[in-house]
């Protein structure tokens, strides 16, 4: 049996491990799955709106779901980022009332669906289902007046200095090392409720991310120069990144679109770093310092190595 791209015994895998199903019997799942269809959606479509009723319960099995609420003011509040292997609607499903929250897709987005109907025979036939049910509607309300009060009170670094913490914690973290192991988009709901400041950020992330390593050998080579009294060096990078390197390009970018914007904005930080480096070769000549000789990127690759390494033993 196939369902789409999904073979019966990969949904059986997937929602095996979800937590409404856990623990159940295959023959439980079996029939389960014989009563629900894998459907796909085009990004933005609402599948349940706050206020209505829930006819379905969602498993993601690819793309992403953006859970949000509307405030007294009128204002979103994005809730939760549900990545491929959560669910949604079970909590309310169970509790019986109407959705307090709305549900959209965020890009193509493929999901496992169950009427609502079979959810509620389900929980009354079957006390594990039922047990697991009530355990997700306490969690989730738990979560989700937390993750109100996380948006209403706290900054944008505190929210996300906080949503780092929770999910490292939830992973069964031990210690204070951690890897981030976390989509954009999912952050990027910590810094506004705006779907659309949360697309932008995704994109700034995607983008930009890849020149931060230029940027920072940038800015160490303008923290060294200040350090030995050389603020005139310093201001002549700064010029140079914005007035050569950055601003000319972001001229040309904004007639053409905002990707092309934030393309323009990589492209000056590694230009920008590219000549901080060279600079600072020079200046190390000019001075005869012992490193002068160093092939830097010979350095470069000799700390990755060494990094790497770090990372393996710790395994």
């Amino acid at each position: 049996m196939s369902e789409g791209r999904f073979t019966h015994d990969q949904l059986r895998d997937r929602i095996r491990k979800s937590r409404p199903f856990k623990g159940l019997p295959d023959a439980t799942i079996d029939h389960v799955l014989g009563n629900g269809q894998v459907r796909s959606f085009g990004d933005g479509q609402i599948l349940v709106q706050q206020g209505e009723w829930p006819q379905y319960f969602y498993f993601v099995l690819a793309g992403q779901l953006h859970m949000s609420l509307i405030n007294n003011e009128g204002s979103a509040l994005t809730l939760r980022m549900l990545e491929p292997g959560h669910s949604c609607m079970a909590a309310i499903l169970f509790m019986g009332n109407v959705s307090p929250v709305t549900v959209q897709t965020y890009g193509d987005t493929t999901l496992w669906a169950l009427p609502g109907k079979r959810v509620k025979k389900l929980i009354f036939d079957d006390p594990a289902f039922a047990a697991n049910m009530l355990q997700i509607a306490i969690a989730r309300y738990r979560n989700s007046i937390d993750h109100i009060h996380t948006i209403a009170l706290k900054a944008p670094l505190q929210r996300i200095g906080h949503y780092l913490l929770c999910e490292h914690l939830a992973r069964g973290a031990t210690d204070l090392t951690f890897e981030l192991a976390y989509k954009k988009s999912v952050i990027a709901s910590l810094f506004s409720s705006d779907p659309e400041i949360i697309a932008f950020v995704g994109l700034y992330f995607k983008i930009v991310a890849v020149s931060y390593g230029f940027f920072g050998i940038f800015n160490v080579t303008s923290a060294i120069f200040n350090g030995l009294q050389m603020p005139g060096w310093s201001l002549r990078l700064m010029l140079a990144k914005t007035f050569i390197f950055t601003a000319p390009l972001l001229i040309i970018a904004a007639f053409i679109s905002m990707q092309a914007i934030l393309a323009a904005l990589a492209i000056g930080n590694v230009l920008a770093g590219i000549h901080a480096g060279i600079l600072m070769r020079r200046s190390i000549r000019k001075w005869d310092r012992p490193i002068a000789d160093i092939n830097i990127w010979q350095d470069y690759k000799n700390d990755i190595k060494t990094a790497l390494q770090w990372v393996m033993r710790r395994r």
